[in-house]
């Protein structure tokens, strides 16, 4: 009778092998010992970037939750247009302090301050609605001066009067004669946005010994454009608004064609007209 496994043996390993044929032998397995000084970096490493993962992960939460919250109060602050002077500081007030708890939802400590002073100018400007005066809102010395929104204005008007004077007084001039051409590229722009917009002269302020002045706006827009290009502007925001403006257009200036060029420098025309009747509407409603 035939066995079952057909006439193999079984081998020693438990497996089954021919007859006459020998078992491969096995590749020795050598474990080397893990070096500590290896394993502790890597360990520390990964740590480190879990950690900072869970931070990342956290602080983009606390950011998404944050803007969620300041959007609303910004909406609820600003929403609907003042009506007075006293309607402006009560939203203004209200977007400071909701810029202040978007400081502190956002977590890191050295953001504490920042939101610190946010609230305590909130205060200082709730105490101004009340008749409260407040060293903060005080300037270091006090000297006649116009509203910020008028230089602001006037900033604007001296934009468009340096975007727009290489067109009026052709580029070629400035290459011929700088200063010459800058004066006389100025004086035909100014001339322009005098015609094309004659409600400018309502930024004249001055009088006494700037009285002849005064009754010029071409040389009123000279004499604005000669004290913002050489930093006379003491007013810092106003002084930002003309340099950004110029620095931006700078940047997109070459893809401008010639009536586009106007365009652009008539629109802040209109911009400056636009702010000017604002600080007129609630100069007018102090009084």
């Amino acid at each position: 009778m035939e066995p079952k496994d057909g006439g193999r043996k079984r081998g020693g390993d438990g497996g089954t092998m021919a007859k006459g044929q020998a078992t491969a032998p096995q590749p020795k397995v050598t474990i080397e010992p893990i070096d500590p000084q290896t394993v502790e970096p890597f360990t520390r490493d990964l740590a480190q970037r879990l950690n900072q993962a869970h931070a990342n992960a956290r602080a983009t939460i606390n950011l998404q939750r944050a803007f969620g919250d300041l959007v609303p109060e910004l909406q609820r602050a600003y929403g609907q247009p003042a009506g007075n002077a006293a309607e402006m500081l009560l939203q203004d007030v209200i977007a400071l302090l909701a810029v202040a708890r978007f400081l502190e939802q956002m977590g890191p400590d050295y953001l504490v301050p920042y939101a610190a002073r946010f609230t305590e100018l909130a205060g200082a400007l709730e105490g101004r609605s009340r008749g409260v005066r407040s060293p903060i809102l005080e300037p270091a010395s006090v000297k006649r001066s116009d509203p910020p929104m008028v230089w602001i204005a006037r900033a604007h008007v001296a934009s468009a009067i340096e975007i727009v004077r290489p067109v009026l007084k052709g580029r070629e001039a400035a290459a011929a004669a700088k200063w010459a051409a800058k004066k006389q590229g100025r004086e035909a722009a100014a001339e322009w946005a005098a015609k094309k917009h004659p409600g400018l002269k309502k930024l004249i302020t001055e009088s006494g010994t700037h009285l002849k002045r005064s009754k010029s706006l071409e040389k009123a827009i000279i004499s604005w454009c000669k004290d913002f290009s050489s930093g006379g502007v003491t007013d810092k925001v106003a002084a930002g608004v003309y340099s950004k403006t110029l620095d931006n257009w700078k940047t997109c200036a070459s893809n401008y064609k010639s009536d586009q060029i106007k365009g652009v420098a008539d629109k802040l025309l209109q911009k400056a007209l636009t702010l000017n009747d604002e600080s007129l509407d609630l100069t007018s409603g102090d009084s």
